[in-house]
């Protein structure tokens, strides 16, 4: 093997390997410790797992083609890569939450191994390795890379890219090049927006460029490069260029953007304050934070520290200014997660300040307190880390106000933030069972309203998929809506779109979702559209309780009538004059259903016609479901007889379903009776209602002081129970 060969590549990944084989050790004892995998699955994480459950059922049904719908479909807001490689992992090992996040391991060693390379490229092999093994220590990455997130997969892609572009020699190799278009691309699909990291490594390389030879075939390199980035990125970001913006307008620079500012705007300076502090106090932590940059002052003051001359410790900073500002605006704050791509030169710029300290002395405490301070961070978030995590700031000390260092990883502190003991029974399975026991073939559209971290739509519909459910579900923080009553509102406008509700009330939810019980309330009963419960309530290990609500039965027809002429084509004749029904028409929506019906008068009338229509059970003549009024005369007038015959009119009504006794489980034959009554009502009197329906059926036969009761009864269908839902908006 050549020697150059192992030195260049062999050993790097060696080393990379060993960082990995123990960063798995930590990363699998610890979430035994802290019940990781007994408790569902959070927010973030069960979203993605969800699509690559998704992706891989996609694949499944429709063979290696399906790959492609996967890739552009599963989800228009979050990039696929990472979701994929879960599809493709679970392909051979089964599904299971497991699985899915085993793929970290592999981008955890990549990113290792690109890291080291890179910093070796700047510097020296014992820089690289310092630097790297200081930086796994930060807490920052502990966070990152332990939990299913995007941002640790993205930056492997970030570093990769970096070194193929230090590599290239300033875009003078075509292999390096190609390939940094490559990572730069793959970095893209991977976390949505992570062209923005890139801003700073383009100026970089423009201006190295500028500064080289043979510059018109390294910028044709260059260009080429970003059109390869450019084409892999457009294969998801064309497609779902609407959901993209929506979604990046409503959250990073919308309204939730917006909260976390407290004001209307989402850029602000304290932002920027914000994000410093989370760099620092995720990294070092302010108290070596700040030594070392004592130990940095000592150096420029007594001039001990060698001329930069633009050499890669310059290009780093600029290169990190830049992209700093860049992604700073987005108002989501969560930590220093964002800037993981760009926290190795961190680590880089400690182990450079202590390896130029001129004094032996000075130099030996640094490494010493460095030294303590990285052990500190990496054994208080592994081994000796707190479970369940105090609520209080104990792990985050703060002194004067200013928070000392975060020892409070994302799963444990979002857990005690809602007052959660880890691996408390959330009970997802007996939510998703009886969500199918409320489930029918053409109801399978659920609303979530829960907004707790870990108990959620993503969760919910992560726990449905495993267990090979295919719903669509919806929720309320789709909505970009956060407070007041314009929330409330679009909820209960948003659920009437949906067959189940799946409702938690008690306990925590995020923000300002405090009212999920009244507002489901009055999306269950608002308006027509009416929700019934299924089962008792589920309660929850936190207190809380779940209950689960599908649309009662909406209501439609054996035969939707349309205008038909036989056997609708009904005669009324007295006196010389007919009157003919000539069509009917009924439809259901949601659990009303409308009955139009048209008459056709063939010759004028002079007298005024009492008509009635009655719609009846079929088994129960004495059951009148619904009907006009029975002394509701025709309205005629001499006008209406101008110009030449027929003349048609028109009439309708309504029958609300929730009006029919026994109506939760129901199938109920009906039929019509329409009548005339000729004469003058105010002369004899309307005659009742029944006696106009038995006269219909044949055995009342009506005739007093001239007038008439002509009427006639026929089947008009049958309302049976459908689970058609609302339609969707």
């Amino acid at each position: 093997m050549p020697l150059n060969l192992k030195e260049r590549l062999l050993r790097p990944a060696a080393f990379a390997l060993f960082i990995t084989i123990i960063w798995t050790a930590l990363w699998l004892g610890t979430a035994s410790r802290s019940h990781y995998w007994e408790q569902v699955a959070a927010w973030d994480w069960s979203n993605y797992g969800s699509s690559a459950l998704v992706m891989k059922h996609t694949i499944e049904e429709k063979g290696p083609g399906g790959i492609v719908d996967a890739w552009i479909y599963t989800s228009g807001a979050h990039t696929p890569f990472l979701q994929l490689c879960s599809a493709m992992l679970m392909f051979v090992f089964g599904e299971s939450r497991f699985v899915c996040e085993s793929v970290l391991i592999i981008f955890t060693f990549l990113f290792a191994w690109s890291t080291l390379k890179v910093i070796e490229l700047l510097y020296d092999p014992p820089t690289a390795r310092w630097s790297l093994i200081l930086y796994f220590c930060f807490p920052v990455l502990i966070f990152v890379s332990n939990v299913y997130l995007l941002e640790h997969p993205m930056a492997a892609f970030f570093s990769l890219s970096m070194w193929m572009m230090i590599k290239s020699g300033g875009f003078r190799r075509w292999g390096p090049s190609l390939l940094f278009g490559v990572f730069a691309g793959l970095a893209c699909v991977t976390r949505l927006m992570s062209f923005v990291y890139y801003v700073g490594p383009a100026v970089v390389g423009f201006v190295w460029i500028a500064r080289g030879p043979d510059k018109l075939n390294s910028y044709l390199k260059f260009v080429v490069a970003g059109a390869v980035a450019l084409g892999i990125a457009a294969t998801w970001y064309v497609p779902n260029y609407s959901a993209i913006k929506a979604y990046v307008g409503g959250v990073t620079f919308g309204g939730r953007a917006k909260a976390f500012t407290g004001g209307n705007s989402p850029i602000s300076l304290d932002t920027v304050f914000y994000y410093f502090t989370c760099i620092v106090n995720e990294a070092p932590g302010f108290p070596l934070a700040v030594i070392l940059a004592a130990g940095g002052a000592a150096l420029v003051i007594y001039r001990k520290l060698p001329r930069i001359r633009g050499g890669p410790m310059s290009i780093m900073i600029v290169l990190a200014a830049l992209d700093f500002l860049v992604i700073f605006p987005s108002g989501q704050r969560v930590g220093a997660r964002y800037f993981l791509p760009l926290m190795p030169i961190v680590a880089i710029l400690m182990v450079r300040t202590i390896q130029l300290t001129p004094w032996a002395a000075w130099r030996a405490i640094l490494i010493l307190l460095t030294a303590a301070n990285a052990a500190f961070h990496l054994l208080s978030l592994t081994i000796f880390l707190q479970v369940p995590m105090p609520e209080s700031n104990g792990p985050t000390p703060l002194l004067f106000g200013v928070q000392l260092w975060n020892h409070r990883p994302l799963f444990l502190g979002m857990a005690s933030a809602v007052d959660m003991e880890p691996g408390m029974d959330l009970r997802a399975p007996e939510i998703v069972a009886r969500i199918e026991e409320a489930h029918s073939a053409d109801s399978d559209r659920i609303f979530v309203m829960s907004d707790h971290p870990f108990i959620q739509v993503h969760s919910i519909k992560f726990e449905s998929l495993l267990q090979k459910k295919h719903w669509t579900f919806g929720a309320a923080e789709t909505l970009q809506l956060w407070d007041g009553p314009e929330f409330d509102e679009a909820v209960v406008r948003e659920a009437k779109a949906y067959e189940i509700l799946v409702v938690r009330t008690g306990g925590y939810n995020y923000g300002t979702f405090r009212s999920f019980g009244d507002i489901a309330k009055r999306a269950a009963g608002s308006g027509r559209v009416r929700f019934r419960e299924i089962g008792d309530a589920i309660y929850l290990g936190d207190g809380s309780l779940v209950r689960v609500y599908n649309r009662r039965p909406t209501f439609g027809f054996t035969n939707n009538l349309s205008e038909i002429e036989n056997p609708m084509d009904v005669a009324f004749e007295g006196k010389g004059e007919t009157i003919r029904v000539v069509g009917m028409k009924a439809t259901a929506v949601e659990n009303v259903v409308r009955f139009c019906y048209w008459l056709r008068f063939d010759a004028p009338i002079a007298r005024r016609p009492i008509h009635f229509m009655h719609i009846l059970n079929a088994n129960n003549s004495d059951d009148i479901l619904a009907g006009t009024s029975g002394t509701r005369p025709v309205p005629i007038d001499a006008k209406m007889w101008k110009g030449a015959g027929p003349w048609y009119y028109y009439f309708e009504f309504e029958l609300f379903v929730d009006s029919i006794r026994g109506n939760d489980r129901m199938s109920v034959p009906i039929k019509a009776a329409f009548g005339f009554l000729y004469g003058d009502p105010m002369g004899v009197g309307a005659p009742p209602e029944r006696l106009m329906i038995k006269n219909a059926e044949g055995d009342a036969r009506f005739d007093n002081n001239g007038t008439r009761l002509l009427s006639q009864t026929f089947t008009v269908g049958q309302i049976v129970e459908s689970t058609a839902s609302a339609p969707a908006k």
